[in-house]
């Protein structure tokens, strides 16, 4: 424990690519340092499970986690996701010690600075800055959640596939998302036959290439056409309430 410690006092906020902690006061990010420890989670480990106690909070470096709801015949259906933009274990910013709903690495390769619960909750009490901005991210959250449901509700799964695309794709580096067609389906609550038809259907328009395990985005600009306003709700919150999304400034990345 003493050498992960060292470890994370090492920690420099510059260094950092999670746009909370870039976000944070420099007083309120030293607060926080000592105790942030790098994980490599495995892809698809699970962060937190529902109903569970909140034990461990992960600010997203690298990689997709994914927050999905428990249906009684043990399938998932996912409800939002975040990566470098949030964190995962925010309900503990509320007041919560119980997890509302799993979290999932799904995106293999994530990296997070993992930190003990009830130090982050601590250090919200103690740091009004640190807590206000943290609980910003929660309202941004929540707006995706919405959004969330709305889509599902008004929208062709075509549209949201495209919507969920472009939100992946913000998150990862290059054009490469690593994700299996099953767990699109999740977060699209559909069938996974029907996103395989789907991915063939986007490929044909130039718009992806899919592959094994990865969905390759060949053409931003169209995919953000087709997704019309199923995307950019959250994008435009996170936004204003915290930092831009570089991904949303990027030119598109060559194919590799």
């Amino acid at each position: 424990m003493a050498g992960d410690l060292r470890q994370a006092n090492a920690i420099e906020q510059d260094q950092c690519r999670n746009l909370l902690l870039r976000a944070l006061d420099k007083e309120d990010f030293d607060r926080l340092a000592p105790h942030l420890i790098p994980v490599s989670p495995p892809g698809y480990d699970v962060l937190a499970r529902p109903g569970e106690e909140i034990r461990k909070a992960y600010f997203i470096e690298s990689g997709i986690v994914t927050f999905s709801e428990l249906l009684s015949d043990g399938s998932r259906i996912g409800i939002a996701h975040v990566g470098y933009d949030g964190i995962a274990g925010w309900p503990v910013l509320l007041g919560s010690t119980n997890a509302p709903h799993e979290a999932r690495i799904t995106n293999a390769g994530g990296t997070t600075f993992c930190i003990d619960a009830h130090e982050l909750a601590q250090a919200c009490e103690e740091r009004i800055g640190l807590r206000n901005t943290l609980l910003r991210f929660v309202r941004a959250l929540f707006v995706q959640l919405g959004r969330t449901v709305t889509s599902s509700l008004t929208q062709p799964v075509e549209t949201r596939l495209c919507s969920w695309t472009l939100m992946a794709h913000d998150r990862v580096d290059g054009d490469k998302i690593v994700v299996t067609h099953e767990e699109i389906a999740v977060m699209l609550a559909v069938r996974r036959a029907t996103i395989t038809d789907l991915l063939h259907t986007l490929e044909g328009e130039g718009l992806i290439r899919s592959e094994r395990g990865k969905v390759v985005v060949l053409d931003r600009p169209g995919l953000l056409q087709r997704a019309g306003d199923a995307y950019g709700y959250y994008e435009a919150e996170y936004s204003r309430l915290i930092a831009r999304f570089p991904a949303q400034d990027r030119a598109r990345a060559s194919l590799s």
